[in-house]
């Protein structure tokens, strides 16, 4: 094999070395299994490099040097893709938790405005990729969902820093709707009791079995 290969096939491992073995390691903790396509993609890159050796042309070996770049190209990018969406779905469940939550002072406000724009970023950018891979921009693509999973990365951790805070203020506020429906019934109740209307109590009641 000439030098110009053994230095293409040495770029080829280290790309293989990082980023992708970092990346597979992240999607087998997170899924706690491995996706098929990515077992296909890396099957095809060893094949394209145990070829590589064998064929007996510098040309033809070069060549299938060439697919194995492509396979390492789509591995990054299917890593990428697995990635932003376990951390979307991490993100939608967030935002479904802190719906209803209402800030009562700047620093709350403050907190879900940042977490709003952490998450329009990671969004926005993975629709730029989507757009680009439409139009057969590769260059564009990678970079736009490799862009994505830093951001949503970003998003992982703001959410793993203040998920206890907002879930405080999501209490505070069942807390606050707790006790203004106990303050209601009391309210309706010791009126009841002072204007010696009984009866209307009794009806109540009966109402909440119905």
């Amino acid at each position: 094999m000439t030098e110009e290969n053994l230095r293409l096939l040495e770029d080829v491992y280290k790309q293989y070395i990082n980023p992708i073995k970092p990346l597979l390691a992240e999607i087998e903790a997170l899924y706690e299994k491995f996706p098929l396509q990515l077992y296909n993609e890396i099957r095809a890159l060893n094949d394209h490099v145990a070829r590589a050796f064998v064929v007996g042309s510098e040309i033809k070996c070069k060549e299938q040097i060439s697919k194995a770049e492509s396979h390492v190209n789509r591995i990054i990018l299917d890593c990428y893709k697995c990635l932003n969406l376990y951390y979307k779905r991490e993100s939608e469940s967030f935002d479904r938790s802190i719906a209803s939550v209402e800030p009562r002072d700047d620093v709350e406000m403050a907190l879900l405005l940042d977490y709003g724009k952490l998450s329009d970023d990671a969004v926005r950018l993975v629709e730029y990729a989507k757009i680009n891979e439409k139009q057969d921009d590769k260059d564009a693509a990678y970079q736009n969902f490799e862009k994505a999973y830093l951001a949503y990365r970003a998003l992982h951790g703001f959410i793993i820093k203040n998920r206890r805070q907002v879930f405080r203020l999501h209490r505070k506020r069942i807390f606050r709707f707790v006790r203004a429906a106990l303050w209601a019934v009391i309210t309706f109740v010791l009126g009841c009791v002072i204007t010696n209307n009984n009866q209307a109590i009794w009806n109540w009641l009966k109402s909440l079995f119905r």
